[in-house]
């Protein structure tokens, strides 16, 4: 059986509703509600052989801090459940890092069961999450009822190089400038429509026997993230991340829909400050707030559960630019 479960018994905390409940995180005894794995197959992680394992895929990379895990639940199977098991991460499902090896009490096949807190777990980060069970408490199967782990997006930038890359508007596109370092040095161009998850675009090998000057033109849109990914000698180097757009000021709400928290992130070329002010449909503000610019790229953390089930805006004005984005609660 191959057991790749892609955000199945996962839950991506980023905040801690309040309850009124005395057990606000107990879990319930039924079957259905758990991961449970009676046939080994060859690990993710070659490293792991022929194992009892659960791979999730986040979508990207995160930033992974906490891990809250609750063992298996069910009457009669509790001895199924993870007595020992090892946590890895990978950012491409390939190469793996271990976060650690974990001890797990067992459940108690209770309806008030609560779970345990990882100690010692993170913060770490990746795209690829991979639980491997190494010992259960006498059963011959494996499994747990539930995990939950908070994250943030993980934005990947570097030190950037002595010469950098440039981006700016141009009539038919946007238009990207850097500075070959070496002769023998690879370019490419990589894109993302929110500064996390990238994509290649365009790989230059330049044949020139000098350094020099080059360009490109991104035709396909008017706005974008930007960075180069530079190889030489086997070894590569990102330039920073560079905002740029036809308009001089966008913003977005991720995520959207949204449950509790999230990001308004402010994509913009001037370095005034920002004001927000979001509102609901009937112009009534809910909350506004000024604060400084913190480059081309600005993210508001939001924490939106008192709000009603609805749609909102959101209104960013700076340097006499003004643009507005709408989003859901749920």
């Amino acid at each position: 059986m191959k057991k790749i479960f892609i955000l199945y018994t996962l839950i991506i905390g980023f905040s801690s509703l309040a309850s009124a409940q005395c057990y606000p995180d107990r879990h319930n005894t039924t079957w259905f509600d758990a991961w449970i794995s009676c046939d080994m197959a060859q690990n993710p992680n070659q490293a792991r052989g022929t194992s009892h394992w659960i791979m999730y895929d986040l979508g990207r990379d995160y930033v992974i801090s906490k891990m809250h895990f609750w063992n298996l639940n069910i009457p009669g199977r509790i001895q199924d459940g993870v007595r020992q098991m090892s946590i890895d991460v990978s950012d491409n499902g390939n190469d793996w890092t271990e976060v650690g090896i974990y001890e797990a009490d067992s459940a108690t096949a209770s309806s008030i069961y609560e779970g345990v807190e990882i100690p010692d777990f993170g913060p770490t980060s990746g795209q690829y999450l991979l639980i491997t069970i190494l010992d259960t408490w006498g059963g011959n199967c494996a499994g747990f009822s539930e995990m939950r782990i908070e994250v943030e997006p993980k934005i990947i930038s570097s030190t950037p190089q002595l010469e950098d890359m440039d981006c700016q508007p141009k009539k038919d596109g946007i238009r990207i400038t850097w500075e070959q370092q070496s002769k023998d040095e690879e370019v490419f161009i990589e894109k993302s429509v929110d500064g996390m998850k990238w994509q290649n675009i365009n790989h230059f090998i330049p044949n020139s026997a000098s350094q020099g000057s080059y360009y490109w033109e991104d035709r396909e849109t008017t706005q974008g993230y930007y960075r180069l990914k530079r190889k030489q000698s086997g070894a590569f180097a990102y330039s920073k991340v560079h905002y740029c757009t036809k308009s001089s000021l966008v913003a977005s709400v991720w995520p959207n829909p949204v449950k509790g928290k999230c990001q308004l992130r402010i994509g913009s070329t001037s370095h005034a400050k920002i004001e927000y002010r979001v509102s609901n449909v009937y112009g009534q503000t809910i909350h506004s707030a000024s604060i400084p610019a913190a480059g081309p790229l600005t993210y508001i953390d939001l924490n939106l559960l008192s709000l009603a089930q609805g749609t909102y805006i959101i209104d960013v004005q700076q340097d006499g630019e003004t643009t507005s984005t709408r989003f859901v609660k749920l």
